[in-house]
């Protein structure tokens, strides 16, 4: 398990490392004055929700544009910086809302009770395109930002996905589409009450999402593989221009400046969140704006008043500051949990508490009431599991697996989405809403998986593949997970057990709360030394054969003899 996993992550800390050193050289990138560049707008995931907030795109602190107690996402700057366009979820309904600069004003665009998002304003500011579940499935949809006419469906003949559009000029359109099985840009022409759509381009192993117009009409999009999450160019018929890049290979979110010839993008990095800026197309010059720190997702930059926009903005945004004292701990029983050991040490009841609320609440279904695994003994060992598991700790739950399903129940009310971080196979679970009118969820863009084990890791479509997309609405369980601290941990792949050959190394199921401690004073917290050390002894574990360098990784003391040699992994 281990050794491939962190093997990739030196070698990832590695480029890391260097790309900062290139960043705080002599030669970083000089930034014009804030007044002229204007500002970026971002939806960043504070306590549990999404909240539109600005900064400088010469860099500062975040600054809070809305406030509600709702989801606001996809912002969309008008050509002219004079409004913001958005999506927000009120009373459990996706509609859009403009933001004028000026006044403050709040206008609502759309008041279907279907999912409305993604929204783009064209460049003389008169339409409106959007992406919406109206028909089925997704479409790109066009209507008047003023009066009362009835929105148009561009899409219509198509049965595929087709959302996140974005204005060529006011006749042109480019978006997203799953009509090749993977996401791949298209362009619209508009025609009268109609549009034509041909392929931009057509990689079935590469997904492109948010395309970006650069200067001379080239185009910047994520390009999403299992390779990695990077960024590149492509010329004006979509054909690539040079390769992929990026600082960590993680890039979630880009925008490019209304000049085009400057970029901004997020990297999800191990730490945290980190926003870059460069000139586009190149990272050489690139300077760290913020972060690592929080979420923040799909970035746009305008070019607003700087007075009017100021005016606008609320308190600036102040990440908490994690500071975990270690304590006295406990089991303690669960009492309307079903499991083999209804049990969780005491410092996540709460937690556990607060995600079972919230999905019960979203979804109507109590996803949590029953689970496969809480605690385990110490002294619990078997070949597919880690002996020194999170669930020792009483932090770690398995979400229900249904062991006599093949595909471990994966399509009994959830679907899986593979979800590749830093050379490594994580996964999502999405939730289907029991009632599919828009007020639960939102719609699935990505393929579920399909998995499906192999005798060898070798076989072609080894562990399944992706499926066909799938109308509908669904709950991103996993995001809910990361709200209230409990993370995922990625599928073995490693000789004798790989999740391409067994469905027991997926790991998709498995959750732990460690509130940034590691595993052995957590262990701490709970038992005794003397108990600790007739299991987890050092003699014990090296009967067990763990290395060295694992021991340090989970904060167990190693012999002074020792110290030294679990360093040697790390030296070159």
């Amino acid at each position: 398990m281990v050794e491939r996993r962190f093997s990739r992550r030196i070698a990832l800390l590695g480029l890391a490392l260097a790309a900062l050193a290139a960043l705080f050289s002599g030669g970083a990138h000089a930034m014009p004055d804030a007044e002229s560049e204007g500002w970026l707008v971002a939806a960043l995931r504070v306590e549990g929700q999404f909240d539109l907030y600005a900064m400088p795109a010469t860099g500062g602190m975040w600054q809070q544009l809305t406030d509600t107690p709702d989801d606001e996402r996809w912002p969309s700057w008008s050509a002219d910086g004079s409004q913001i366009v958005y999506s927000a979820r009120r009373d459990r309904n996706w509609d859009l809302y403009r933001l004028e600069i000026a006044t403050g004003e709040e206008t609502r665009l759309t008041t279907d009770p279907h999912f409305d998002g993604y929204p783009a304003l064209s460049p003389d500011g008169t339409q409106l395109a959007f992406s919406a579940t109206r028909a089925g499935d997704l479409d790109i949809w066009l209507q008047p930002v003023e009066g009362t006419d009835e929105a148009i469906n561009l899409t219509e003949a198509s049965t595929a996905f087709d959302f996140a559009p974005i204005w060529i000029d006011d006749s042109r359109l480019l978006y997203t589409s799953t009509a090749e099985r993977s996401h791949d840009l298209y362009q619209l022409t508009l025609r009268g009450d109609g549009a034509t759509s041909r392929a931009l381009t057509a990689t079935r192993d590469v997904d492109e999402r948010t395309p970006q117009r650069l200067a001379e009409g080239e185009w910047l999009v994520q390009a999403i593989s299992d390779n990695g999450r990077d960024l590149q160019r492509l010329g004006a018929d979509g054909t690539p221009l040079g390769n992929a890049f990026s600082m960590t290979s993680g890039v979630v979110s880009l925008a490019v400046s209304p000049s085009g010839d400057e970029m901004a993008w997020v990297e999800r990095r191990w730490d945290g969140d980190t926003l870059y800026r460069s000139t586009a197309g190149e990272i050489d010059d690139a300077v760290r704006l913020f972060g690592p720190q929080g979420m923040i997702e799909e970035l746009a930059w305008g070019l607003p008043d700087g007075d009017e926009f100021d005016a606008l903005l609320g308190a600036r945004y102040e990440a908490p500051r994690l500071a975990y004292t270690p304590t006295a701990r406990e089991l303690v029983n669960v009492d309307d949990m079903e499991a083999p050991d209804p049990a969780l040490n005491d410092a996540v009841l709460e937690p556990y508490q607060r995600l079972r609320a919230r999905v019960l609440d979203e979804t109507g279904i109590d996803f949590l009431d029953t689970v496969s695994e809480t605690v385990r003994p110490l002294d619990y060992a078997t070949g597919e599991s880690d002996y020194l598991s999170w669930h020792k700790a009483g932090r770690a739950l398995d979400t229900l697996l249904y062991i006599s399903s093949p595909d471990g129940g994966i399509n009994r009310g959830y679907l899986l989405v593979r979800d590749d971080w830093h050379g490594d196979v994580y996964w999502r679970i999405l939730i289907r809403c029991p009632i599919q009118d828009g007020s639960c969820g939102q719609p699935l863009v990505l393929a579920p998986w399909e998995y499906e084990a192999a005798e060898s890791a070798e076989d072609e479509g080894a562990g399944g593949s992706k499926g066909l997309y799938t109308k509908g609405y669904y709950v991103d369980f996993t995001q809910m997970a990361w709200d209230e601290g409990w993370e995922r941990i990625a599928s073995y792949q490693i000789e004798d057990f790989d999740w391409r050959e067994t469905l027991y190394a997926m790991e998709y199921w498995h959750y732990q709360r460690t509130d940034g401690m590691t595993w052995y004073p957590a262990m701490q917290e709970l038992y005794d030394q003397e108990r600790l050390d007739a299991v987890f002894a050092w003699d014990i574990l090296q009967e067990r054969k763990v290395e060295p360098w694992i021991l340090r990784a989970k904060g167990l003391p190693l012999p002074l003899e020792q110290r030294y040699q679990s360093l040697r992994w790390a030296v070159p």
